[in-house]
């Protein structure tokens, strides 16, 4: 169970660069929505509950400003700003998001020394 974390990662990662090779042009602008939409995600989590309480307000917001940002990225003017600043809320996002999963799955633990050995080391190094 706990490797099926990293295995959806790994393989939505390789669709979604496959998609943004392949279709370049819309995916310019994909990307400046799916900022809009993380953006979204973090006004919701400002506050315990939600910053909206309502399911449909919660919608609404989300569906707004993802809305916003894929217009805002159709503006030449605006539209490397956009892509630049929602690739920032989307990494963003995906780090927060994968130490979450990660520390609910039980693979915070980078290496593994057993509580016995470690508190023995201490103890043999304090003793000077």
């Amino acid at each position: 169970m706990r490797g099926l974390y990293l295995l959806a990662c790994v393989i939505s990662s390789f669709f979604g660069a496959a998609f943004g090779i392949f279709f370049f042009n819309f995916s310019k602008y994909w990307v400046s929505a799916a900022g809009g939409f993380t953006f979204g995600w973090f006004l919701l989590a400002t506050r315990e509950g939600g910053l909206i309480t309502s399911v449909i307000g919660r919608w609404g917001l989300l569906g707004s400003l993802t809305v916003v940002a894929f217009l805002a990225a159709l503006v030449p003017l605006l539209h490397d700003h956009m892509v630049l600043a929602s690739t920032a809320w989307i990494g963003a996002t995906a780090i927060v998001l994968g130490i979450d999963c990660y520390t609910r799955a039980g693979l915070k633990e980078v290496s593994h020394v057993p509580k016995s050995k470690a508190s023995a080391d201490l103890s043999s190094t304090s003793t000077t």
